[in-house]
């Protein structure tokens, strides 16, 4: 029988995921493999060729990669509206998608 690995979160942890820091320590803590984050400075090379949104993200990083099989990235936008964010999930489709605004988890 495979062993199970459970890892406690509370809410004040999932409430503490105010800003890159935290969210990096968070991924952490769960296990991810955090070890190599990654700055995408052009969102193309993730796929995003749709200029609108292109000038609406500030920074892409990603957090963790397990594998190739989970990535996590960390996208900071000018502006967050549901149009963007269904635009970034539409060509990251296997991603955990984390927004911040002027430094905070949205």
């Amino acid at each position: 029988m495979p062993q199970i690995n459970d890892i406690h979160i509370t809410v004040k942890d999932i409430q503490s995921l105010n800003n890159r820091d935290a969210i990096y320590a968070f991924l952490t803590h769960l296990g991810y493999d955090t070890n190599n984050p990654q700055k995408f400075p052009d969102p193309r090379t993730l796929g995003i060729t749709i200029d609108s949104l292109v000038r609406e993200i500030k920074s892409i990083e990603q957090l963790a990669n397990n594998d190739g099989f989970l990535h996590v990235y960390l996208f900071e936008l000018t502006s967050v509206t549901v149009a963007h964010t269904k635009l970034i999930v539409s060509k990251t489709p296997l991603y955990i998608l984390l927004k911040i605004k002027d430094h905070k988890l949205l």
